[in-house]
């Protein structure tokens, strides 16, 4: 059971690691990320969660923003 549960906790990880980020994005409207976050991502242009977690400068509170907005603006549900 242990390694059943550690098994989809590392599956969540991998899936929310490749999540495609929309290449369009103003990142000017997204509120709550620190500016120089703001400024690197702009400047990136990142294509999934897991290349803009590792931008220096972006801290994960704003890659946790980032995900929240994604979330609402493109769930297509």
């Amino acid at each position: 059971m242990k390694k059943f549960i550690l098994f989809l906790l590392s599956l969540f990880v991998l899936l929310f690691i490749s999540f495609i980020v929309k290449i369009n994005i103003d990142y000017n409207k997204i509120k709550n990320i620190a500016a120089e976050a703001r400024q690197k991502l702009n400047e990136v242009r990142p294509t999934t969660i897991g290349q803009a977690s590792r931008i220096s400068g972006v801290n994960p509170a704003d890659i946790a923003v980032l995900s929240v907005y994604l979330k609402k603006e493109y769930n297509n549900d």
